[in-house]
């Protein structure tokens, strides 16, 4: 049956290995629910943490639609029907080549601003300062405003050449517009062929059709405008509304009548301004993607703005600067908000990853413990197979084979285990208009091989280390050393021999030094560097300080053992004498148990109070934060009251403990050398700010 010396038949190793597993199927069985475990939780931690950033941050870009929305502002010298195709066909070239899939295949909407234009007539308004047009689709914001007098604008010029225009409530009101009412005004669109300084060739005429209530700055058709009078040092600046297409009509009747193609600016700060909007489509943008999709922002953002465009503003298209940004300055850049995103998520990764690795070394922990439990159980039956004539290979290999076997069924069925838990916790977990993020990531095999390849990797080969290692001393030993080694322990465990509770011990001590150090020392580090040393380290010094402590309380085990069983010699009986002096002279047992006890029951006190404590975290963090429960801004114009009545006035409300106005407003001042820092100056009310405050 032997086919040469040191080689084992396969029939021979089959038999063995299904003889054996008949007799410690259900200690296999257990082991194996040991092994699954610690495959999914490892698919687990890291599934549900790419799906909860991935949801995170798409609830992030989703936040606000400025967000997502790219602007292509472009300052063009000259204007006319051939070059606005022409300036978007030049530069969405380079913003689809850089930003591919990313970006919403939808054509970008168009609007077109244009400036400094004077009211001839009526001549009651020839004072004001010149208006300022805003052409784009009336179809397109027409549902964002809601018209209160007359009839929307055309989107085409009528036959006598007339623009259709609309303003907001504000403007009419200050202005003493009503429905039908015309004004002429001056472009000061030139060509080649106008006059110099006014061509009255020029002149547009407009009638008032419609007026729409004063909108909200929130409004994501209308990319920030409000269409509120822009009021500087000269006084108010009003602003029409119109259509786009009728806009460029009326600039080509002007070059037309002048037999130009084009229409240009008078003056440099007479530009046309032409701004597309862009919008990411953020259902598919997944957290791995963030590196990929900051890179071709930034790419795009380059070369659109370091384009110079066939020699500027002499030749078609007769391009003076373009840009690509967001198009509301009070948020955030997309880039840097991305980039503030991917930070904050580093910080938490870190621990997040610590108590995962945590957990799967405690159940590594115990598994290796069932194994070694099985070995012990089988020695006898090892060393009666060895005295009659057994080689090590047929001893060893069939417990090999036995571990090799559920290290890969763990590392089959764990994924699949994992994947199930994931779906029915995320479902549970995220909300309705997030979970898109966990059809995203399952739509992509590559991406989910990605994410569990080094989790799932290293926690198979640890696994298998950890059964097929204790394997190896199955064969070493006869009925002779077995009975001796049963009597009295000869080998010394590993750990103990080589002292490796001392080290932890000193590992956890240092920890705790560098811990405090660096705490101390805090002010002079930056957050971020704050978060990725002192996290980890506050993590990993207390799980050293408890292997430290537990390996020693194990060193001095059987010692304590041994004077437990001097104290039961004076009573009655022998059982309590003989079952501690049993478990002095050979521990190994007992030690096993009162480790896997103690880890386990440590991790799950830490578990509890880490859960408490990311709790309070996140109370701590919202209110440092918000700074109280809810704040506001006061109108823009000076209050009648006093700061203390406006605080007054609030605390009336029902259910407000206290409140506190102040000031606050940002300004420039020169620094020692002459350059301009940027300030912020906060006047508190200090009687009633420190009832209010969170601190």
């Amino acid at each position: 049956m032997i086919a040469k010396s040191g080689s084992v038949s396969p029939a021979i190793l089959g038999t063995l290995t299904l003889w054996r597993f008949r007799q410690t199927w259900w200690q296999l069985l257990i082991n194996g629910a040991a092994l699954l475990a610690a495959c999914a939780i490892a698919c687990v931690a890291s599934l549900f943490s790419a799906i909860a950033n991935t949801a995170c941050l798409q609830g992030l870009l989703n936040g606000a639609p400025e967000r997502t929305t790219l602007a292509l502002n472009v300052s063009a010298y000259s204007l006319s029907p051939a070059t606005i195709p022409a300036t978007r066909q030049i530069f969405e070239k380079i913003i689809r080549s850089n930003l591919g899939s990313y970006l919403d295949p939808a054509p970008p909407s168009l609007v077109v601003n244009a400036s400094k234009l004077f009211v001839i007539q009526p001549t009651r308004l020839n004072h004001i300062n010149p208006l300022q047009v805003y052409a784009t689709s009336i179809g397109r914001i027409q549902p964002s405003l809601r018209l209160i007098q007359g009839h929307w604008a055309s989107e085409q010029e009528d036959a006598n050449g007339t623009l259709e225009i609309m303003v907001s409530a504000g403007t009419a009101q200050a202005l003493k517009l009503t429905v039908g009412t015309d004004l002429t005004i001056q472009s000061g669109f030139i060509t080649n062929h106008s006059a110099y300084p006014v061509d009255v060739r020029g002149e547009l005429t407009m009638r008032l059709v419609g007026i729409f209530a004063d909108p909200t700055t929130d409004l994501p058709e209308l990319h920030g405008m409000n269409f509120a009078p822009l009021v500087d040092y000269t006084g108010p600046t009003y602003t029409v509304l119109l259509s786009d297409t009728a806009f460029l009509q009326a600039c080509n009747g002007i070059a037309t009548r002048e037999q130009s193609a084009i229409v240009s600016a008078s003056q440099a700060d007479r530009l046309f301004h032409l701004s597309w909007y862009y919008h990411l489509q953020t259902a598919g943008i997944q957290f791995g993607q963030i590196n990929d999709i900051t890179t071709r922002l930034a790419n795009a953002q380059y070369n659109i703005s370091s384009l110079s465009v066939n020699g500027g503003q002499n030749n078609f298209p007769y391009v003076v600067s373009s840009e690509l940004l967001n198009p509301a300055p009070e948020n955030a850049d997309i880039i840097s908000l991305l980039g503030q995103y991917a930070s904050r998520v580093s910080l938490v990764t870190i621990p997040i990853a610590l108590l995962t690795l945590q957990v799967i070394a405690l159940l590594l922990f115990f598994a290796c413990l069932l194994f070694n439990q099985l070995i012990d159980r089988q020695m006898a039956m090892n060393a009666h197979l060895s005295s009659h004539g057994a080689s090590p290979r047929q001893i060893t290999w069939p417990l090999a084979i036995q571990a090799l076997a559920l290290c890969v069924l763990a590392l089959i069925l764990g994924p699949l285990l994992g994947a199930f838990l994931i779906e029915k916790l995320a479902y549970q977990i995220l909300p309705v208009d997030q979970q898109t993020a966990i059809t995203g990531l399952f739509n992509g095999p590559e991406q989910v091989l990605a994410l569990l390849a080094p989790y799932l990797g290293g926690t198979f080969l640890v696994s298998l280390l950890a059964v097929v290692l204790p394997c190896r001393r199955a064969s070493h030993g006869t009925l002779l050393e077995l009975r001796s080694e049963t009597a009295r322990v000869r080998q010394q465990p590993f750990w103990l021999r080589y002292y490796l509770d001392l080290l932890a011990a000193l590992l956890a001590f240092s920890g705790f030094g560098v811990a405090l150090y660096l705490a101390q020392v805090a002010h002079v580090l930056d957050i971020k560097t704050q978060e990725l040393v002192i996290a980890p380290l506050t993590l990993i010094t207390p799980l050293f300080l408890l292997l430290g402590g537990l390996l020693l309380f194990l060193r001095a085990f059987p010692l304590i053992l041994r004077f437990l069983a001097y104290l039961a010699r004076p009573a009655r009986g022998l059982t309590s004498l003989r079952a501690l002096a049993q478990m002095a002279r050979t521990p190994r047992q007992a030690m096993r148990l009162v480790m896997l006890l103690t880890l386990a029951t440590t991790f799950a006190l830490f578990s509890l109070v880490f859960t408490a404590s990311q709790n309070q975290r996140a109370l701590d963090i919202a209110a440092y934060e918000s700074g109280a429960d809810f704040s506001g801004t006061l109108p823009v114009e000076p209050p009648q009251l006093a700061y203390q009545d406006i605080a007054t006035l609030y605390n009336r409300i029902p259910g407000v403990n206290a409140a506190s106005a102040g000031y606050a407003t940002t300004g420039t001042a020169n620094g020692l050398g002459g350059e301009q820092m940027s300030m912020q100056l906060q006047a508190v009310e200090t009687s009633s700010l420190a009832g209010v405050a969170i601190w």
